[in-house]
């Protein structure tokens, strides 16, 4: 088994959640729209000047809509510190796990810089690669979670031995060792 360790950033995401900002334009334009609206009521004789305005910011909202469809999904948060596996154990920032003191290891690494992301109407496209997380319970029963970055696809298969020697430990099960190694895409 190889010496050196496989690490990858530490991801913390936070609380706050930012409206995005064609929702905010969405709003600022129905507040005009209102606001022309009442202005339309006392001056009557601006009404094709109020349809084209209409028309002009309707094809802004869409042009800004389709140039930004594919921009990136930013998860407000920050990166802080790695998160390194080992033969002997995995270090999440400055805190040390001993493979002997692991009893439960799960790991989703289905996400990836680049990744093309199926969402709605007001969300990007593009996955920065930080939906990965994995789950530890330790036999004393505490239990941490963190989310990290992989840069590419199939960045988790470099550390492909040393997931096989978690799943011989019987710290890995074997399905979620299936999930890494064979489904890194899902």
């Amino acid at each position: 088994m190889e010496k050196t360790g496989y690490s990858f950033q530490v991801f913390q995401p936070t609380n706050q959640t930012r409206m995005p900002i064609l929702l905010w334009i969405l709003i600022a334009y129905l507040l005009l729209f209102v606001a022309i609206t009442v202005a339309l009521i006392i001056w009557y004789q601006y009404l094709f000047v109020f349809l084209l305005l209409q028309l002009l910011i309707t094809g802004l909202l869409y042009f800004f809509y389709k140039k930004n469809q594919h921009g990136f999904h930013f998860i407000p948060g920050r990166f802080d510190g790695e998160i390194i596996f080992f033969e002997k154990g995995i270090q999440i920032k400055d805190q040390w796990l001993p493979i002997e003191h692991i009893q439960n290891l799960e790991i989703d690494n289905g996400d990836f810089l680049y990744k093309y992301m199926y969402s709605n109407l007001f969300h990007p496209k593009i996955s920065i690669g930080v939906g990965n997380n994995i789950r530890i319970k330790t036999k004393s029963g505490k239990q941490l979670q963190c989310y990290f970055q992989q840069q590419y696809d199939n960045e988790m298969m470099r550390m492909e031995k040393l997931i096989h020697y978690y799943q011989q430990k019987n710290i890995l099960t074997h399905k979620n060792l299936i999930q890494i190694t064979q489904h890194p895409f899902s």
